[in-house]
């Protein structure tokens, strides 16, 4: 397994970190949160795991059942033989685009969403005078910032299966449900992670316009926007292999395109024909994937066109989609959508819940976090080692091409797939669950921390190329420098004479 290594000049860029930072407000904050307890959330995550295991019956009852073994086996032998006849694969390159409509149109709603949230979401937005380090609020800004972020929380709690569930209640069978579905609960997503960028971003040219007049939203946009456009870009992209994943759950409850494909051939136990769907999906994340490697890296070449190339072909893709789907917004308000809306509401309001239906409810609430939990878990041991392995750090390694592979096929593969696979050959319950989930999410892991670990070794190589032009650093071995008197390491470096 190749590991990525760490560059050979960023030795000196760390110790002089560590020495500028050495006595400052920063260091003595990262000193205080260092002092954090962590031994005591190691203690009680590792009490919820005996918890969720001994539920699960782990150690206490069988779990496997090899029955099952036989139709697992011919599932991924099936991998090597995918079903390639013209007739199936014009029917494939079709479902596939009508997955691809869906998820790009659906990205579009869920950046224009996560734009204008962004900026109610945004601390920079509720401050009510200019400070250096604080933030003032009136009360009445408080309870509205709250309202917000409620008003945003609610969507992403629930999933795009159910969102889609509901709208086919209300807008009957129509393109439209699939893009609703995936664009509401992503859009509040995008709106918190993007409200995130712009908290985070340097405030200094926002200080500068709002101290020469310029409104919240003015200084935003050509103070903050700039200096954070290629992590908002960055972040649409990587939204779009959400929505393509998202797009083939939906399909395989009816929306239609490859997930409605795939549905059709588990049903019949068509391996090869899912395997030839599985394979379009894979391809598709290979494209989305490639496409975000690129704009990575070309964020730190001076004068990079990808940015606007990248939004250019996305506006193409996505006025083709639009087309394809033949979509009409107008059916939003139509007579037809406020009556089904006007029933599904009185349908659902007042929710109805009897006593006997409580311990019901709280039983299969346990569970869910139960399998969550363990989900979480699994996902993390099987995505680390597929993450390290599968970075592009070490390019042309073979084993990291592989990685790459898996991790694409564990997340293009349903989870509902997942889950049917595993019940083959385990029982029915919380842990037969918990391993599908964690299956599934572990290819997702796998895409995220491989991208955490390319991005943070393309800045601190670049921050080691800018050093040997800047002043002369420290060497690791040199010895360190004298401290003035009347400091120490929690003093203020700028105590100093």
């Amino acid at each position: 397994m190749s590991v990525p290594v760490l560059h050979p000049d960023l030795v000196d860029v760390i110790v002089r970190d560590r020495w500028e930072h050495a006595g400052t407000g920063r260091s003595e904050r990262i000193r205080h949160v260092r002092r954090v307890p962590g031994r005591w959330w190691v203690g009680a995550l590792l009490l919820a795991t005996v918890w969720c295991l001994r539920d699960a019956g782990v150690g206490r009852q069988r779990l496997i059942s090899p029955g099952g073994a036989g139709l697992v086996r011919s599932f991924f032998a099936a991998a090597i033989h995918p079903r390639v006849d013209g007739a199936f694969l014009s029917t494939t390159a079709r479902n596939a685009a009508v997955t691809v409509s869906y998820a790009a149109l659906a990205t579009l709603l869920s950046v224009i969403v996560g734009l204008l949230g962004a900026c109610l979401l945004s601390e920079l937005m509720w401050q009510r005078r200019l400070a250096a380090d604080t933030t003032v609020r009136t009360p009445w800004s408080t309870v509205a910032r709250f309202a917000v972020r409620v008003a945003f929380s609610v969507p992403r709690g629930i999933h795009e299966a159910a969102w889609g569930l509901l709208l086919i209640n209300a807008l009957g069978r129509d393109p439209l449900v699939a893009v609703l579905a995936i664009a509401i609960p992503f859009g509040a997503i995008t709106a918190k992670v993007y409200a995130e960028f712009i908290d985070e971003a340097a405030r200094g040219p926002f200080t500068v316009l709002r101290a020469a007049g310029a409104r919240r939203t003015q200084a935003t946009l050509f103070g903050v926007v700039p200096a954070i456009a290629h992590d908002l870009v960055s972040y649409a992209f990587y939204r779009l292999e959400c929505s393509l994943r998202s797009a083939v759950i939906l399909g395989m409850i009816g929306a239609g395109g490859l997930g409605f494909q795939l549905g059709l051939s588990f049903q019949g136990l068509q391996y090869g024909e899912m395997w030839t769907a599985i394979y379009a999906i894979v391809l598709l994340a290979i494209v989305s994937e490639a496409w975000a490697a690129r704009l990575r890296s070309g964020a730190h070449q001076p004068g990079s066109s990808h940015v606007r190339t990248s939004v250019a072909a996305a506006a193409m893709v996505c006025c083709a989609s639009w087309w394809y789907l033949g979509l009409r917004p107008w059916t939003l308000w139509s007579a037809r959508t406020r009556m089904l809306t006007h029933r599904l509401i009185n349908d659902m309001l007042p929710p109805r819940l009897a006593v006997r239906d409580i311990r019901p409810l709280l039983s299969a609430a346990r569970e869910t976090l139960q399998m969550s939990l363990l989900a979480v878990l699994i996902a993390i041991a099987v995505a680390v080692p597929l993450a390290f392995s599968g970075t592009r750090i070490n390019t042309g390694s073979r084993t990291s091409a592989v990685s790459r592979m898996m991790a694409r096929v564990l997340r293009s593969i349903p989870p509902t797939v997942w889950a049917l696979l595993v019940l083959f050959v385990m029982r029915p319950g919380v842990m037969a669950g918990a391993v599908a989930l964690g299956v599934y999410a572990a290819g997702v892991l796998a895409r995220l921390f491989a991208d955490a670990l390319e991005t943070a070794h393309s800045t601190s190589a670049l921050r080691a190329r800018s050093s040997r032009t800047g002043p002369t650093l420290p060497s690791a071995g040199a010895p360190r420098p004298p401290r003035p008197a009347g400091t120490s390491d929690r003093s203020p470096a700028s105590a100093a004479p």
